[in-house]
C-alpha cells in the first residue's frame, strides 16, 4: 500500500522542484472508478535530498512541448475521494459537490502539478488548485452552460454572498448586467446623503438648516425619510458661485460646530489658569491668551464662543495672591477687550459687577514709582522691585507683546495705569460706581501722575525740555475723561454714605494739587502739540469747576500765568481756525479746478487720490474743530473768572500779549515784539468776526420781539455764537470799571449806518444785539438762573449807553 504523506495545497519550493528534476519519473498508478476512494487525491511527495549532499549538475530542459501537448478534455471527472470530501465539507461549498453527486458538465480541463510528455485520463483526475503557468493558452471562444448552476457561496455563509446569480441563457446575462448599472448611474454621492441628513450640522444650535429632504437622484433601495410634523426650516440663503460672505453670524458659526472645535482646542488654556497649578504655568496661560487675542480672527471666534467672559472669571481666580505679573496680564487682558465695544459692555455687565472693581482695584495698585511695566528695561530698577531674574524675562515678553499689539502708539510709555485708564475711559460710565475707594482710586493715581508738574520748582524748565521730565499724556488724558464724566453725573448714583465723603475729598484735591495740575497739565499739553485733546480735556474741567466758584476762581487767580494762558488760547484758538478756514476754501477752489482732470484717470489711481483728498480733509476739520473747541473754551474760562473776581479785571487790562505767543518762550510774560494789551487783542477778535461775511447764516434783526429758541441760534452758525459770547466779556469787563470802559470802546469798531445810535453809543448797541442772543441760549425753565445773569448784563450795558 502506497505510504501517504501530509501535502499542502500550495506551490513546490524552489529547493523541491529542483530534487524533482534530478529524479526519474515515478510512475503514476492508474486508479480505476472502484478504487478511487482509497486512493488519495495527490502525488504523494518526494523526499527531499538532505541539504548537505551536494548537488548534481543538471541540464536546463526545455518544457514549451509540454504545455503543447495538453489539450482540452472531455473526459469525465473522477469522483471526489474521501479526503477531498473532508476538505470539500471543511470549506462548507456546494453540497452537491462535497457529497461527490456530481460535478458541473462544463468542460473545464486540469492541468497537472507535474505535466508528463503523453496525455491520459489521470490528468484529469487530479484535482489541484493551484492556477494554471502564465503561458497556458487561453480557450478559444466562450464555455456554453448546459446546465442551471445555483449561486455561489461564501465561505462564510449565505448572508455574506456577494455573488450575483448567473442566468442560464446569455439574455438573462445582458438584462441583469442593465439592471446593475442603472442601480450604479442612479445611486446618491456621499456629498448629497451628507448634505441631507445633516451630517455637517453642529449639536450646538437646535435650528437646523432645512429637513432631510431627498436630492435629485435617490438610492433605488434606501429607506424612506421621515417627514416632521413641524413646520419646515427655512432654506439657507445661497450665494452665487464664487462668492463667500466672511461676516459670519454667530447662529452660522455655531451651525458649523466652529465655536464647539474653537472651545475644544483652548481647553489647555482654561486648565492652565486652574488656581491648582503654579504660578508660573499660570502665567504663561494668560500671556498666551493675551496673545492669541492680538489676532483679530481669534478675536472674532473668542466673542462668537463666549470665551472672553469664561476666561475672565477664571483669570479673577487665578490672580488672588495679586501678583504683580498677573496684575499686568489681567490689565492686557481688557484692555485687548476694550477693543470691541461690544463686548467690553457685556462684560461690564455681568452679574457682580466686578470689571469695574477689579480695574479700580488695579488703578490703585498700579503707582507710578513701583510700576514693573514703566521699568521693564531696567533691570536695576526692577531688582529694587523685588523680581527675578525669571519674572524680568516674562516681563519684557509682556512689554514686547504690548507694543506689538498696536494698542497705542510706538511713543506712548506703557504702564499698567495705562492699561487699566484705557479700559475704564471705554466703559459706559453708566457701570462706573462712584463709591469712597474708587474715586480715592482715581484721585490718587491721578496726583501722582501730575507731580511732576505739581511739584517742580520751574515749568518752564518742564516745558521747554519735557524729555527730561516725562508726563504720561495719554495715561492723563484717560484718567481726566473719567474725572469729567464723574463731574457731569455721568456715573452710577452715588452711595448716599459716600456723597459727603467724596465732596470732602475733592475740596481736598483742590486746595493741595488739583487746581496747580489742571493748569500745568493744559500748558505742558499746549507746548506739546501732540495731544491736543489732552488740552481740551484740562480746559473743560477748569471750565467746569470755576463755574460760579470763587474758591476755585480764587486758586487760579494766584497762578501769574494763568489769565495769559487763558488769553494765549483765545488768540492762538482763533488764529488757527482762520487757517483751517483758509484752507478749506483753497481746497474747495483746486478741487472744482482739478475734477476735469480726474475724470481722465484711471479707476484706480482715482480711488487712491479720493482716499487721500477724504482723509486730509478728515484732518483739517478735526484741526478746525479742535480749534473752535479751544477759543469756545477759552472764553468760557476767561468769562468764568470776570464774572466771579472784580481783581482779574484790572489784571487782564495790564497783560500784554501777542496773537505769535508760545508757551516755551512766553509762559509767564509775553516776549513777543508785536505785543499789545490784552484789550486791544481781544477786540481784535472781535472785529475780525464781525468782518466775516455771513452769507451762510441766517441774519437776525436788531430787535427782536420774540425770543429764539437755542436751536435758532445755534443754526445762525459759529461766527454769530461768537459775536455773542464776546459782546457779553466785554459788557462783564466794562461793567463798574470806568477804565475798562474807556480802553473798550476807543478800540471798538463804529457801528453800521442802520443802527440807530452813533458814536460810543452806537458801539455799545451793537454789543447790547449780540450779547441778547447769548441770553437766547438760557431761555429755559432749567437754565433760569444763568439767563437772569446773562440779562443782567444787558441791563448793565444799556444804562451805559443811555448815559453816553
Amino acid at each position: 500500500m502506497p505510504t501517504t504523506t501530509t501535502r499542502t495545497y500550495s506551490r513546490k519550493s524552489a529547493a523541491k522542484r529542483r530534487a524533482d528534476d534530478t529524479v526519474p519519473e515515478a510512475k503514476r498508478r492508474k486508479l480505476s472508478p472502484e478504487g478511487a476512494d482509497d486512493v488519495p487525491t495527490d502525488v504523494e511527495d518526494e523526499p527531499v535530498a538532505d541539504a548537505t549532499t551536494p548537488k548534481r549538475a543538471v541540464a536546463q530542459r526545455d518544457s514549451t512541448e509540454l504545455f503543447e501537448s495538453v489539450t482540452p478534455s472531455k473526459a469525465p471527472a473522477a469522483s471526489p475521494s474521501k479526503l477531498a470530501k473532508r476538505m470539500l465539507s471543511r470549506s462548507r461549498t456546494e453540497s452537491s459537490m462535497a457529497s461527490g453527486s456530481g460535478s458541473s458538465s462544463g468542460s473545464i480541463f486540469r492541468v497537472p502539478s507535474k505535466p508528463t510528455g503523453t496525455t491520459s485520463t489521470s490528468t484529469t483526475a487530479r484535482a489541484t488548485p493551484s492556477p494554471p503557468k502564465p503561458t497556458v493558452k487561453p480557450s478559444p471562444g466562450p464555455i456554453a452552460r448546459t446546465k442551471s448552476v445555483g449561486a455561489g457561496r461564501t465561505y462564510a455563509g449565505a448572508s455574506r454572498s456577494f455573488l450575483v446569480p448567473i442566468p442560464v441563457d446569455q439574455g438573462s446575462l445582458e438584462k441583469l448586467q442593465e439592471e446593475l448599472d442603472d442601480e450604479y448611474a442612479s445611486r446618491e454621492s456621499y456629498t448629497a446623503l451628507r448634505t441631507r441628513w445633516g451630517v455637517d450640522v453642529s449639536e450646538d444650535d437646535p435650528y437646523v438648516y432645512g429637513s432631510p429632504a431627498p436630492s435629485d437622484t435617490s438610492t433605488p433601495n434606501g429607506s424612506p425619510s421621515k417627514k416632521g410634523k413641524g413646520k419646515a426650516r427655512p432654506e439657507p440663503v445661497s450665494l452665487p458661485n464664487g462668492m463667500m460672505n466672511p461676516l459670519k453670524s454667530i447662529t452660522e458659526l455655531r451651525n458649523q460646530g466652529e465655536s464647539r472645535r474653537f472651545l475644544d482646542g483652548v481647553g489647555y488654556l482654561w486648565e492652565g489658569l486652574h488656581v491648582s497649578v503654579g504660578l508660573g504655568l499660570r502665567r504663561t496661560s494668560a500671556l498666551e491668551i493675551n496673545t492669541k487675542l492680538c489676532d483679530s480672527e481669534f478675536a472674532r471666534k473668542a466673542k462668537t464662543a463666549d470665551f472672553i467672559g469664561q476666561t475672565w472669571e477664571l483669570l479673577l481666580t487665578a490672580n488672588e495672591e495679586k501678583d504683580k505679573i498677573m496684575n499686568i496680564l489681567v490689565a492686557f487682558f481688557c484692555a485687548l477687550v476694550a477693543q470691541d465695544q461690544a463686548s467690553l459692555a457685556e462684560l461690564g455687565q455681568r452679574p457682580g459687577g466686578e470689571l469695574a472693581q477689579t480695574l479700580f482695584s488695579l488703578l490703585d495698585a498700579s503707582s507710578p514709582s513701583t510700576d514693573p511695566l514703566i521699568y521693564a528695561t531696567d533691570a536695576t530698577q526692577l531688582r529694587k522691585l523685588g523680581l527675578s531674574k525669571k519674572d524680568q524675562s516674562i516681563l519684557s515678553i509682556i512689554h514686547n507683546k504690548i507694543t506689538s499689539s498696536a494698542l497705542f502708539a510706538e511713543s506712548v510709555p506703557l504702564s499698567t495705569a495705562l492699561l487699566v485708564s484705557h479700559t475704564l475711559a471705554a466703559l459706559p460710565p453708566a457701570v462706573l460706581e462712584p463709591t469712597r475707594f474708587n474715586l480715592k482710586a482715581l484721585l490718587g493715581n491721578l496726583e501722582e501722575h501730575l507731580s511732576p508738574l505739581t511739584l517742580a520748582t520751574s515749568l518752564s524748565s518742564i516745558i521747554t525740555k519735557p524729555k527730561d521730565h516725562p508726563v504720561a499724556l495719554t495715561t492723563v488724558h484717560n484718567l481726566l475723561t473719567l474725572f469729567d464724566a464723574y463731574l457731569l453725573s455721568g456715573w452710577a448714583p452715588p452711595p448716599p454714605e459716600d456723597i459727603d465723603a467724596n465732596h470732602e475729598a475733592l475740596e481736598d484735591a483742590r486746595d493741595a494739587w488739583l487746581a496747580d495740575g489742571l493748569l500745568s497739565f493744559a500748558m505742558y499739553a499746549e507746548a506739546s502739540r501732540q495731544r491736543q485733546a489732552a488740552r481740551l480735556i484740562a480746559l473743560r474741567l477748569l471750565v467746569g469747576l470755576t463755574h460760579s466758584d470763587k474758591v476755585w476762581c480764587g486758586r487760579l487767580k494766584k497762578r501769574d500765568d494763568a489769565v495769559l494762558f487763558v488769553l494765549r488760547t483765545i488768540l492762538r484758538g482763533h488764529a488757527e481756525r482762520l487757517e483751517s478756514v483758509k484752507e478749506e476754501e483753497d481746497d474747495q477752489k483746486m478741487k472744482s479746478e482739478d475734477t476735469d482732470e480726474l475724470l481722465l484717470v484711471p479707476g484706480k489711481m482715482k480711488m487712491e487720490e479720493e482716499e487721500e483728498e477724504g482723509k486730509a480733509e478728515r484732518d483739517e476739520k478735526k484741526d478746525k474743530d479742535e480749534a473752535l473747541d479751544a477759543l469756545c473754551l477759552g472764553l468760557g474760562l476767561l468769562t468764568n473768572l470776570v464774572q466771579v473776581d472784580d481783581d482779574v479785571k484790572v489784571t487782564l487790562r495790564d497783560i500784554y500779549i501777542s496773537s505769535d505767543c508760545v508757551p516755551s518762550k512766553c509762559l509767564d510774560r509775553c516776549k513777543c515784539p508785536r505785543r499789545m494789551t490784552s484789550l486791544k487783542a481781544l477786540v481784535e477778535v472781535y472785529t475780525h468776526l464781525l468782518d466775516i461775511p455771513l452769507t451762510t447764516t441766517r441774519p437776525i434783526k436788531p430787535e427782536r420781539d420774540t425770543s429764539p429758541s437755542p436751536d435758532d441760534l445755534l443754526a445762525a452758525g459759529e461766527t454769530r455764537l461768537l459775536l455773542s459770547h464776546f459782546a457779553l466779556l466785554f459788557g462783564l469787563l466794562m461793567a463798574d470799571n470806568e477804565r475798562n470802559q474807556r480802553a473798550l470802546l476807543a478800540e471798538l469798531p463804529e457801528a453800521p449806518p442802520h443802527v440807530p445810535h452813533d458814536g460810543d453809543a452806537g458801539k455799545v448797541q451793537m454789543l447790547i444785539v449780540n450779547a441778547r442772543e447769548f441770553a437766547y441760549l438760557y431761555s429755559g425753565d432749567a437754565d433760569k438762573e444763568e439767563g437772569n445773569n446773562v440779562r443782567k448784563v444787558i441791563w448793565a450795558m444799556e444804562e451805559l449807553r443811555d448815559g453816553l
